[in-house]
C-alpha cells in the first residue's frame, strides 16, 4: 500500500510539474512572439501535433510558430520545447550522476582532454590543490602569491547562463572573489584566437557543440554547432544579451544570428561584422573530432552539450560540460530541428 501511494504521490508531482512547465514556455512564447511581430503559421499542423502526442498530448504548437517564422523553414522535426525539457532530456540522461557536470573534477575525471588548467579548487568550503590536494589556510596564502594575474573564479555548480563568472585582476581581488561560493574553480584566463575576439574584444566567443549518444547502437554524433557571441562588454551567455549563429556543416556561419527572444541581426552591434560574408570557422573538423572524443568518456549521458573555445594558439579547449537545461533553439531558430536525423530513434526511445 505504502509502495501504491508513494507512486500515485510521483505521479501527481510529475504531473504538477510538467503543467507548470507547459505555462512557462507558452508566457516565454508569447514574449518572442511580440518581440519578433508576431507568428507565421504553415498551413497545417496536424501532422506536427500527430507526431508529438505520443510523449505528451499536453503541448503547443508555439516552438514550431517560433522557428517558422524566424527561420522561414517549415520542419516537423521541430522538437517542442516543453516536451524536449519535460520529457526527452529527462529520458536520455536519466542514469547521468550530476558530478560530470562540477567543473572541478573535469581534469581529474577527463585528464586526457583539453580542459583549462586549474589555478586551485574550493570544494563544498575546503579549499585543494590543482590536483586535489587539501590545502590549509597558510598554504593557500602561499599559493595566491605564486599565481599570475588576471584569473577567473567560476562558480563549479549551478552555473546555467553564465552566472557567477568573476575576472580577478589581482590578489586582493581574488580572495574577496574566492569567498563568494561554497564550490569553485580558479583558472588563467585564456587568450582567445584572433577570429573570435574579432567579433567582441570580452572575455570568451564560445562554440556550444551538442552531440547525442545513439540509444540503439552507442556511437556518438554531433548534431550541431553553434558560435556564441558577446555584445556591448558583456559576456556571450544568451541570457546576458549575447547572440547565438549556427554553423553550418563546412563551418560556415549562417548568415544571422538571434537573441534569446528570437531578434534577428544580421551583423554585429559593436563590430559591424557581416555574419554571411565571414570566414568560415577555423579547424572546424578538429572540433567535431574533439568533442566525439570527449563525449565518447563520459558514462550514462546519451545528450551532451560541451562549451568549448580556441586559444591563441589555435587550439580547442573544453569550458564546460553541460547534462541538462540544455538548449535546442540554437539549432531550432535556424530552421534545423535539433535530433536531426536522429529525431524518430529518440521519439521511439523516450515513448
Amino acid at each position: 500500500m505504502k509502495n501504491l501511494i508513494k507512486q500515485i504521490f510521483n505521479s501527481l508531482l510529475e504531473k504538477y510539474r510538467y503543467q507548470n512547465l507547459c505555462t512557462a514556455w507558452k508566457n516565454r512564447h508569447k514574449k518572442v512572439k511580440n518581440i519578433i511581430g508576431g507568428f507565421s503559421f504553415p498551413c497545417d499542423t496536424e501532422e506536427y501535433k500527430k507526431k508529438w502526442k505520443i510523449l505528451n498530448n499536453k503541448f503547443n504548437c508555439d516552438t514550431l510558430y517560433t522557428c517558422f517564422t524566424i527561420s522561414g523553414k517549415y520542419e516537423i522535426n521541430y522538437i517542442p520545447e516543453e516536451l524536449f525539457e519535460g520529457v526527452i532530456e529527462k529520458k536520455l540522461n536519466a542514469n547521468a550522476p550530476n558530478f560530470l557536470q562540477h567543473k572541478s573534477f573535469y581534469n581529474r575525471i577527463f585528464p586526457a582532454h583539453p580542459f583549462i588548467a586549474d589555478s586551485f579548487h574550493k570544494i563544498g568550503g575546503i579549499y585543494f590543490s590543482a590536483v586535489h590536494k587539501q590545502i590549509c589556510k597558510n598554504e593557500l596564502e602561499a599559493l595566491t602569491e605564486e599565481l599570475q594575474f588576471p584569473l577567473v573564479v567560476k562558480k563549479s555548480v549551478d552555473t546555467a547562463g553564465g552566472r557567477d563568472v568573476h575576472f580577478v585582476q589581482n590578489k586582493s581581488e581574488l580572495l574577496k572573489a574566492i569567498n563568494l561560493f561554497s564550490d569553485l574553480v580558479v583558472q588563467p584566463v585564456m587568450k582567445p584566437h584572433p577570429y573570435f575576439r574579432k567579433f567582441h574584444d570580452f572575455g570568451l566567443n564560445t562554440i556550444r557543440a551538442c552531440l547525442y549518444r545513439s540509444v540503439k547502437t552507442g556511437e556518438v554524433h554531433l548534431l550541431n554547432t553553434t558560435l556564441r557571441l558577446g555584445r556591448d562588454g558583456h559576456l556571450d551567455n544568451e541570457t546576458q544579451g549575447g547572440l547565438v549563429c549556427n554553423i553550418q556543416e563546412n563551418g560556415k556561419l549562417n548568415n544571422y544570428v538571434v537573441d534569446k527572444y528570437g531578434a534577428k541581426l544580421y551583423e554585429h552591434p559593436n563590430s559591424k561584422i557581416r555574419f554571411a560574408d565571414y570566414p568560415p570557422l577555423p579547424a572546424f573538423e578538429e572540433l567535431e573530432q574533439v568533442s566525439i572524443d570527449i563525449v565518447k568518456s563520459i558514462p550514462y549521458a546519451h545528450l551532451v552539450s560541451l562549451d568549448l573555445a580556441m586559444n591563441d594558439e589555435g587550439k580547442w579547449k573544453l569550458i564546460e560540460i553541460n547534462l541538462e537545461f540544455q538548449t535546442i533553439r540554437f539549432a531550432q531558430y535556424a530552421g534545423h530541428p535539433f535530433l536531426g536525423q536522429f529525431t524518430d530513434e529518440v521519439l521511439e526511445y523516450c515513448s
